[in-house]
């Protein structure tokens, strides 16, 4: 007998760290700022606006953890 693994719609819902759709589309263009060595804090502050708003800062500050492959939520 295989065990599989599903996730619900109640669980993808109450996770918000979840990707969303669209929103959450990995070709997103995060800004329009090219970063050249010297626009550093310019680029900085683009690129942080949108990670704040797309609520992913605690991936990039290590305070949320990467699903583990075994996860069902990981391919999401």
């Amino acid at each position: 007998m295989s065990k599989e693994s599903r996730t619900t719609s109640s669980e993808v819902s109450s996770n918000p760290n979840r990707l969303n759709g669209s929103l959450d589309n990995p070709t997103l263009q995060i800004t329009t700022k090219k970063l050249n060595g010297k626009n550093f804090l310019e680029w900085f502050h683009s690129a942080k606006l949108f990670l704040r708003s797309k609520k992913k800062m605690g991936y990039i500050l290590g305070k949320i953890k990467a699903p583990k492959t075994i996860d069902p939520l990981f391919a999401s």
